[in-house]
């Protein structure tokens, strides 16, 4: 049960199916990749605009590992209401779960994957952090007609007990939005790096406008130790 006050739906949370495919892809396009602030600062850029993120967003569901990504929904009328993709990164076998978002011929996705690669620099978190396994918390989105109810908090939460029964001893998390990255300190994570998008490779960037970003707007590495 999720607390929405007048509005309080009764969420349930299960793992990702099969089935439920077409109304992921819809929710992750319709709200992380509309919302997402990286991919909002690249919209004129070629392959901007909300639809043509849709075929990576296809790939991308499937390229992240289910054991340890949630899914949210409506318990009443079985509407997928929110997801939380996440991937699993050992030395050995590191996470390639964003590799479709990098590969597309978008220039927005291309643009977006090199902000965050740039974010993440040389950090490397089993070496700073002295772990094995980490989880990468890598999307969340929530259908609008459910914001505002604690479900995105909730969905990384149980994201975070499934990796400690993986044995995951850490998780990895790039957030550009400043809610995000409020949610991420009420459970524990520590910000290890931050880049503004002012000082970023999207600067000088004909297609991207940042006359509208100030020194706090940007990515942030976060980090938590389980």
């Amino acid at each position: 049960m999720e607390n929405g006050g007048e509005n309080t739906v009764n969420i349930k949370y299960c793992s990702l199916e099969e089935g439920s495919l077409k109304e992921i892809e819809d929710l992750v396009t319709e709200s992380f990749a509309k919302d997402e602030n990286t991919l909002k600062l690249c919209r004129s850029c070629e392959g901007g605009q909300t639809e043509d993120h849709r075929p990576w967003v296809k790939k991308i569901i499937t390229s992240h590992d289910w054991s340890v990504s949630r899914l949210a929904v409506d318990a009443a009328t079985g509407t997928v209401a929110g997801v939380c993709l996440c991937d699993m990164s050992t030395l050995d076998q590191p996470t390639r779960a964003l590799e479709p978002m990098a590969q597309t011929d978008s220039e927005a996705c291309r643009l977006t994957a090199a902000f965050l690669h740039q974010l993440e620099g040389d950090y490397n978190p089993f070496k700073a952090l002295g772990v094995d396994k980490v989880l990468c918390l890598n999307m969340v989105g929530v259908d609008k007609r459910y914001r505002r109810q604690g479900i995105s908090l909730e969905l990384r939460r149980q994201c975070l007990e499934l990796a400690r029964q993986q044995g995951c001893q850490a998780v990895v998390n790039c957030a550009t939005s400043p809610f995000t990255r409020k949610a991420l300190v009420k459970l524990g994570f520590e910000r290890v790096k931050f880049l503004p998008f002012t000082q970023s490779v999207l600067a000088g960037v004909e297609k991207v406008d940042l006359s509208g970003c100030g020194p706090d707007d940007g990515g942030a590495l976060m980090v938590l130790r389980l």
